[in-house]
């Protein structure tokens, strides 16, 4: 069980975040108040419930504006201050750096606050866009919020920041793997002739002729008009299909 609740936290790095938060506020007389498994899946699914309901509001029309839980924008800004100070410590930003991103003065909450998450008790553009931005691998989640404005320009320290904060609690998806398991064998076969045969043409000019002639299939080798260059499509020397049987 605990192995699985490493690799959830671990694909899903905000939700330590959250579990410590409610960990604390559960805490009394020096005693921590630990979640359970079932808990943390509760915090995750809500958060996922949430998700859905926003892509069904802005993605169709005739859907109702949706109603999040309770706690979003709670769990919203304390993943945002974590990752500020996450941002504040790795990079070994000077505090007048991400002044503009902190949320708080002497006096509570910044009125008219640039990056705010809400907007009253609903969620904001930027409240929106940092969710969405949990639950986007990291080259996405570059690619989507420097289409948002407030986010587009870089080069100092203080713009990417900003980046960083909104962007560094970012999902981690596992990578597929494929087993013999998963696929029959012409299957397996046929995924590995789809991954063999895009060997760049000047990769394959950089082997030994010995090598070359290894890689060659019989019965795969053409030529196209592209540039007049030869394009081979290699396979390895041990991997022998008969198409006619794959048919």
């Amino acid at each position: 069980m605990q192995k699985s609740l490493d690799l959830i936290r671990f694909h899903f790095p905000f939700l330590q975040i959250l579990t410590d938060k409610l960990s604390d506020i559960r805490s009394s007389n020096g005693e921590r108040k630990i979640l359970t498994p079932q808990e943390e899946g509760e915090i995750i699914e809500s958060l996922l419930t949430d998700l859905n309901g926003y892509r069904n509001e802005y993605c169709h029309g005739e859907n109702k504006s949706h109603v999040p839980d309770s706690y979003l924008i709670k769990n919203l800004k304390s993943i945002y201050d974590a990752s500020l100070r996450m941002v504040k410590e790795r990079f070994k930003l000077e505090p007048h750096k991400i002044k503009h991103l902190e949320r708080n003065n002497k006096d509570g909450e910044k009125l008219n606050f640039k990056y705010a998450l809400s907007n009253n008790s609903s969620i904001s553009e930027k409240g929106l866009v940092f969710f969405i931005n949990l639950f986007l691998e990291v080259k996405d989640s570059y690619s989507f919020i420097k289409k948002i404005e407030g986010f587009k320009n870089a080069g100092t320290n203080s713009l990417n920041a900003t980046t960083y904060c909104f962007t560094i609690q970012h999902v981690r998806l596992p990578n597929p793997k494929i087993t013999s398991q998963e696929y029959t064998k012409e299957e397996l076969l046929l995924r590995m002739m789809n991954y063999l045969e895009k060997v760049p043409d000047q990769i394959f000019k950089t082997l030994s002729p010995a090598d070359q002639e290894n890689c060659k299939s019989n019965v795969d080798v053409f030529e196209t008009p592209i540039e007049g260059d030869l394009i081979e499509k290699s396979l390895h020397k041990d991997i022998e299909i008969n198409f006619q049987s794959l048919l």
